[in-house]
């Protein structure tokens, strides 16, 4: 178990976890997922394991950190797969006793005095396949197939293991999947699957439990207030396996959340230390409650995290480990978080939130003179707060151009000076180192002139009688060597010009009135630092006219109505080359088939645009069309369906089934129970002793019978009824001139290939 049972870390290691930001420098790759993690306090060593579950043979990764924030793949494993148990959480802990962080991979257990480097045990009774690995501290125990394995120390034989017989699980295909051992004496083990518990007690005495808890467990960690161990298998339910002599199961299903609403989470993974117990879900969530009993009733609400500094917690949460009373060390399937107790108030931050920061690294070539400024990259946590983590250098790793100056003012800043006459746009590199190693490499982007470019109108429409003067204007920009604009000025202007249009220099604003004569404005744009650098642009001048029109209100589809007619409006707008709308301008419509057998039911009003339609209208695709009425190359055109209603569907679906009343019935009838629109049909039968609901006809024997069959048709919410009156014809006579004598056929005469039978039954002969 990763509970920390050590000394407490003084309040100055706190504060020194605290600020190292929990950043790791990239992703964790490919199809790999965090499994398990685990800390040791004594070390400030943190360790994550990653499996790619994907993959047949379960490789694993193992990622360090000695700070909580810059994490590092240290050793890849090929095979790390647990046979028994792919899924489990128990693969790595930290052994106090032993000082050591212990592995479990596949058939083997590695060990590492430092999280970076890791060996094969040499203990040979430490081999053996599906091994899950849990410790209180001072004892290691090993759940290796239907065995299990107690150490005291690396080297030992284990004094409890599977040399004991009372140490095996009872059946033989048992494969332990959990195992969790009580943080102190009386040592109690206990080892679990899906359908059943083993309980070791010191001395071996074993008892079991036969409970289905519906789901294969994968972590189980000991929680002292609740007096057992959390079971941990992805459900809704908290199982609480009760450490005495009663072996049982709590189950706590009514957890109130501190949102106010009941937890419907499943639950995934498992923290806990000596005040709190911290759960995850398959959503990302993040829940605590005090590791008391009072948190297993509806009185206490679990709180749940809040996140911190913009971190986003959305996967399924695998692994929680404790780091100290107020932090927990949490990873989801591809990110790690440290979950922290700030002001009584529960906060998760994204490891990838931690950065250094060089606040500008772009810089325009001054138009005169030398341009200077400082580059002091500082170091943020995960918090978003200065780390104590401090820049210890920052240094300068390229070459310089021309014109560019960069001296160091102290070890963690230095002094870039820029002389207008560098010509050319420019990259240099910096790298800031903090104190504990951490680097970051920055680009310096050193910016010249590029181009011009003109925005405004490539159209100018000159007004209509009675219409106002328009004004256009237009601006230039200077963009620099790497796409963006530069805080330098450009001049405009006219190269050339129709008579009547009239430009303001200082706004570079063009006016044109109903006498502007059509024709090309040109203009060019230079800048002012370097006149050569410049920009030509040609504007057409001519008479406002219409250039399109486009629907405004135009539906892609319209129900047939089920009764009567229905009306639908389409509209459009006109608009002119400068693309304003010509209002008053009017518009003709028109209606056509384009995929549809008839256009019977279907018009348009071709001066409103309003289409109606009525209840004869049929299924297909109508076009309809927007045309200026001044110029009828000036057009738009949608494609519109027609389509039945709910209604209407089941009214046509039973329409395909017809009976013919005028003939008597005297065979089965084929009704049908689903129509081509997919409406469902059923069938109800006035007298089901002669025709029943399937359409078996039964015919009667003595005399023709009348009955009513009714068809239903429903599609969704809507639905409609037929009903068919039909007589039934009497069943043929198969024999005549009889009557019935008891225990004889004398008088009766089978017709022919007919057999007659005298049947018996009780006192009566038939």
């Amino acid at each position: 178990m990763k509970k920390i049972l050590s000394a407490l870390i003084s309040l100055i290691m706190l504060f020194s976890i605290v600020s190292v930001t929990p950043v790791m420098a990239d992703s964790i790759s490919g199809t790999y997922t965090f499994v398990d993690t685990c800390y040791s306090p004594e070390l400030g060593i943190y360790v994550a394991v990653a499996k790619d579950l994907s993959s047949g043979t379960t490789p694993a990764q193992i990622y360090v950190s000695d700070n909580g924030s810059d994490w590092t793949l240290k050793k890849t494993l090929s095979q790390a797969k647990h046979f028994g148990n792919p899924n489990t959480r128990q693969v790595v802990v930290w052994w106090e006793k032993e000082q050591k962080f212990v592995l479990a991979a596949n058939n083997k257990i590695f060990i590492s005095d430092d999280g970076t480097t890791w060996s094969e045990s040499t203990n040979e009774s430490m081999v053996g396949s599906n091994t899950t690995v849990a410790t209180n501290g001072q004892t290691l125990a090993l759940a290796a197939g239907g065995t299990v394995k107690v150490y005291n120390s690396l080297d030992d034989t284990p004094p409890i293991s599977s040399d004991s017989t009372a140490f095996k699980l009872v059946d033989n295909s048992a494969v332990a999947k959990t195992i969790g051992l009580t943080p102190s004496d009386p040592m109690r083990y206990a080892v679990g699957d899906q359908y059943k518990i083993w309980y070791f007690d010191a001395e071996g005495t074993k008892t079991t439990l036969t409970s289905n808890i519906l789901a294969q467990p994968y972590d189980m960690e000991y929680v002292e207030g609740f007096n057992g161990w959390v079971m941990i298998n992805g459900t809704a339910v908290l199982r609480i396996l009760v450490n005495d002599e009663t072996t049982k199961y709590n189950n706590f299903s009514a957890m109130k959340l501190s949102d106010g609403t009941d937890n419907t989470e499943k639950f995934t993974s498992v923290g806990v230390n000596s005040d709190n117990v911290v759960l995850g879900t398959a959503s990302g969530k993040i829940l605590i409650a005090p590791n008391d009993s009072s948190s297993l009733t509806v009185d206490v609400p679990w709180v749940i995290a809040e996140s911190g500094n913009g971190s986003e917690s959305n996967e399924e949460i695998r692994s929680i480990s404790a780091i100290n009373d107020g932090m927990f060390l949490v990873a989801s399937k591809t990110k790690l978080f440290m979950l922290v107790n700030e002001d009584d108030k529960w906060v998760y931050y994204d490891v990838a939130r931690d950065d250094i920061v060089l606040e500008d690294t772009r810089f325009e070539i001054p138009e005169s003179g030398m341009y200077s400024e400082t580059l002091e990259p500082v170091h943020y946590d995960y918090k978003g707060e200065i780390s104590n983590d401090n820049i210890e250098k920052f240094e300068l790793i390229s070459d310089l151009p021309d014109g560019v100056i960069s001296e160091s003012v102290s070890d963690s800043s230095a002094q870039l000076v820029i002389d207008s006459k560098t010509v050319g746009g420019h990259e240099i590199k910096y790298r800031a180192t903090t104190e504990k190693g951490k680097t970051k490499e920055f680009t310096v982007t050193v910016v010249d002139e590029d181009h011009i470019e003109i925005e405004g109108n490539d159209k100018i429409a000159i007004p209509l009688d009675g219409e106002d003067n328009e004004q256009y204007t237009y601006t230039a920009t200077v963009i620099g060597t790497d796409g963006q604009k530069m805080n330098r000025n450009a001049e405009i202007a006219v190269v050339s010009m129709p008579d009547g249009v009239k430009f303001d220099e200082k706004t570079n604003t063009f006016t044109v009135d109903k006498d502007t004569q059509a024709g090309e404005l040109v203009i060019k744009a230079s800048s002012k630092v370097k006149p050569q650098n410049a920009q030509e642009k040609t504007i057409n001048i001519t008479k406002r006219a219409a250039d399109k029109i486009e629907f405004v209100e135009a539906p892609d589809s319209i129900f047939i109505p089920d009764n009567a007619k229905e009306t639908f409006t389409y509209s459009a707008k006109l608009y002119d080359q400068i693309n304003k709308e010509m209002v008053g301008r009017k518009t003709n419509w028109s209606v056509e088939p384009k995929e549809i057998e008839s256009m019977e039911g279907v018009s348009i009003n071709e001066t409103t645009g309003e289409l109606t339609v009525d209840s004869k209208a049929v299924l297909g695709v109508i076009s309809i069309k927007a045309t200026d009425s001044q110029n009828t190359e000036i057009s738009v055109q949608k494609d519109v369906k027609l389509q039945y209603t709910d209604l209407r569907m089941a009214k046509e679906d039973l329409s395909e089934f017809k009976i013919d009343t005028s003939v008597p019935v005297t065979e089965n009838l084929n009704l049908i129970t689903k129509g081509t629109f997919g409406s469902t049909i059923s069938w109800r039968s006035s007298n089901e002793d002669i025709i029943k609901t399937d359409g078996t006809v039964i015919r009667p024997s003595r005399e023709d019978k009348k009955v009513t069959i009714t068809g239903v048709s429903k599609k969704n919410a809507a639905s409609t009824e037929v009903k068919y009156e039909l007589v039934v014809k009497k069943a043929d006579n198969l024999c005549i001139n009889g009557d019935l004598t008891e225990d004889t056929v004398q008088g009766w005469f089978p017709k022919d290939n007919t057999v007659l039978v005298l049947l018996k039954t009780m006192k009566k002969t038939f």
